[in-house]
């Protein structure tokens, strides 16, 4: 059985092309491939867990994680609204702040700064339904390793909030 596309997987894949598509991407020639973790259907690797046993090799690694949000059924006639808060989770496996933390934190600024162009685009049923996206307040901390499978070094923590607007008339299972 395959998976239909529905509006939030859409935003969730559109958000990791976000972070890591390009020519000249930084954040992806910073954060390897088997480093991104995705809960899609499979990253570039094959795989969708993540790593239980971490080398050196295994960092920096972002995961994307979709944290829920706030539905509005009625936001307006027409339409209902949806926040969609998605968390990038970065462990740096290092502490030397401005080798990989802080590159990090302006390469993720700088691809996250074209999320119009990117995820403008993506439709619902021909409509487009990204209508804004909102970063929570930055994280910067010494990462827990106890906690983070021994991974020592800074966490970045980012949240996105995205605005998703569907019309009542493409509140369906499937697009047509």
């Amino acid at each position: 059985m395959s998976l239909q596309a529905n509006p939030f997987s859409k935003v969730y894949d559109g958000v990791y092309s976000l972070l890591f598509d390009g020519e000249d991407n930084e954040l992806s020639r910073l954060i390897k491939v088997g480093n991104r973790v995705s809960y899609s259907e499979l990253n570039e690797l094959g795989r969708v867990s993540i790593k239980e046993n971490v080398t050196t090799a295994d960092v920096p690694e972002l995961i994307l994680v979709d944290e829920g949000g706030s539905l509005n059924i009625h936001a307006n006639s027409s339409s209902g609204s949806y926040q969609q808060n998605l968390g990038l989770y970065t462990s740096t496996g290092d502490y030397r702040y401005g080798i990989i933390a802080s590159r990090i934190n302006w390469f993720m600024w700088c691809n996250v700064a074209k999320w119009g162009t990117k995820l403008g685009e993506i439709t619902w049923n021909g409509n487009h339904f990204v209508k804004g996206l909102q970063v929570i307040p930055i994280q910067i901390g010494e990462s827990n390793p106890e906690r983070n499978r021994n991974i020592k070094g800074w966490n970045i923590i980012w949240r996105l909030q995205l605005d998703l607007r569907i019309p009542n008339s493409d509140l369906v299972y499937r697009e047509a």
